[in-house]
């Protein structure tokens, strides 16, 4: 994840022309990405997906885990 953010850091920042801010964005622009992609995901696997994610943590600890993730974030995401 973070050598994601750091490619898009440095993609952003060489599509910018240089100000004073363009550190600032290219590091807000792939960060807020990232946070909406996880975002969706978590609403996907807990709403939509429920039925497969359910049978998949019945035997994968992996799929447990990305469960637990995704209900933590779906509910913080609800109660803000």
């Amino acid at each position: 994840m973070t050598v994601q953010l750091g490619h898009g850091f440095a993609s952003v920042r060489g599509a910018l022309p240089d100000t004073p801010e363009t550190c600032a964005v290219a590091a807000r622009l792939p960060a807020r990405g990232l946070g909406w992609a996880v975002r969706q995901e978590s609403s996907l696997a807990v709403r939509r997906w429920w039925s497969a994610i359910a049978i998949a943590a019945c035997a994968s600890r992996r799929a447990r885990r990305a469960l637990l993730s995704a209900i933590v974030v779906d509910s913080t995401i609800a109660l803000a």
